[in-house]
């Protein structure tokens, strides 16, 4: 099987999208031997592990991601490479592609459309346009939509109009560097940043959409209570936090802490009390199982995909009770035995969304598409719910 991937998301400044295309890439590496390659990528030198390897050929295509001229170059790269497949992990793709060549769409979300109240208008306007003429026509050219979630996938049917059964739900996976600590290392990363000894977590993005007020005034209402404990935000520092921040007079409790590189990440998950993730939407959300699998408690949203990603193993809040995200927070702080027992299901939880699953997953879509029965592995026997019962692949 020969599937040709467009990687070029995947550069020095990743964004979410460029660390699941760098995840996918990775994982096939390791996991999915036995067929053929090709990379589109305009940074093939942070791709080390696939250099000089026969069954992964590295295409600098020398256009970058959402260039108008990609509409040309890539189809005609793809009539020169001749691959079976053409996987796009990043949303966006050409329009045409050659004839005879399978089409593979990753969609994550429709986060703009399905909660446009996170948005500035102008943004509104400007995802609205950008779904309307450069999504939706390459998703209906597709032979098939990938998602990672069974909630996308009825928001990319509802708002794209794709019938059901072309989208097909591979969860997200957890890169393998994430997972228990030792003391030693949480207490270097703890000295090396300077963190403080008690801190709330919390790591993604300022948008609105990820209710960052709605968890800076949770701990507000708990902050009295714990005098030495913190908020640490590994979010971004837009004016309105900071505003928000000493209206509510914790400009000496809030702080935001900037770049950690990925490898020490698991550690500083580690080091706080709980990780705290009240997003109003998620597509998936893989920062709750990357704090599962460190052995942090965790509280999360029950609204949109997160119930699907989180299950039983977290403390399950309406992100718009800001009174319930501070009881929440008041119980994992008090009780020990309520952390332990979030921490032990978490292992359980996040444990099951390893990459040997989705890569497997993966790869019998592949086949599925071309029309194959998949080689059978221990890791595509099962398939994943948030509950962990079996649910059928949808043909």
């Amino acid at each position: 099987m020969h599937v040709m991937i467009d990687a070029r998301e995947a550069g020095p400044q990743p964004s979410g999208l460029a660390r699941y295309t760098f995840n996918l890439l990775r994982g096939l590496a390791r996991y999915g031997q036995g067929n053929r390659y090709s990379i589109v990528t305009n940074h093939p030198e942070l791709l080390p592990e696939l250099q000089n390897r026969p069954d992964f050929e590295l295409i600098n295509p020398r256009v970058h991601i959402v260039d108008p001229r990609e509409q040309v170059l890539i189809p005609q790269l793809v009539s020169r490479v001749k691959p079976e497949i053409f996987h796009s992990p990043s949303m966006v793709a050409p329009r045409v592609l050659p004839k005879g060549v399978k089409r593979i769409l990753t969609l994550h979300d429709t986060i703009p459309l399905s909660y446009p109240q996170g948005f500035k208008w102008r943004q509104r306007l400007g995802w609205k346009l950008y779904y309307a003429t450069s999504i939706k026509p390459v998703a209906h050219a597709s032979d098939r939509i990938l998602t990672v979630s069974e909630w996308s996938k009825g928001d990319i049917a509802r708002h794209l109009n794709i019938p059901p059964e072309k989208i097909s739900v591979v969860y997200n996976w957890l890169e393998e560097h994430f997972g228990p600590v030792s003391d030693a290392q949480v207490e270097a990363v703890r000295q090396k940043y300077g963190l403080p000894e008690r801190f709330v977590f919390a790591l993604g993005s300022h948008y609105r959409y990820k209710n960052p007020e709605g968890l800076i005034r949770a701990f507000a209402a708990i902050a009295p209570r714990h005098p030495n404990l913190k908020l640490v935000l590994k979010i971004g520092r837009p004016k309105r936090l900071d505003l928000l921040v000493r209206q509510l007079g914790l400009q000496d409790r809030v702080r935001y802490q900037g770049f950690v590189p990925d490898d020490e990440l698991p550690a500083l998950y580690r080091a706080a009390e709980c990780f705290a993730f009240p997003s109003f939407y998620e597509g998936f959300g893989l920062p709750p199982l990357e704090a599962m699998l460190c052995g942090t408690p965790v509280i999360a949203s029950q609204a949109s995909s997160i119930p699907e990603v989180t299950g039983q193993a977290a403390l399950s809040v309406d992100p718009a009770d800001t009174e319930a995200l501070s009881r929440a927070l008041e119980q994992i702080l008090t009780d020990p035995d309520l952390a332990e027992t979030l921490r032990q299901a978490g292992y359980a939880q996040a444990a099951r969304f390893s990459v040997q699953r989705g890569i497997a997953e993966t790869l019998a879509l592949y086949h599925e598409v071309l029309g194959r029965k998949a080689p059978s592995t221990e890791s595509s026997k099962e398939t994943l719910t948030p509950l962990g019962v079996s649910r059928e692949r949808r043909p």
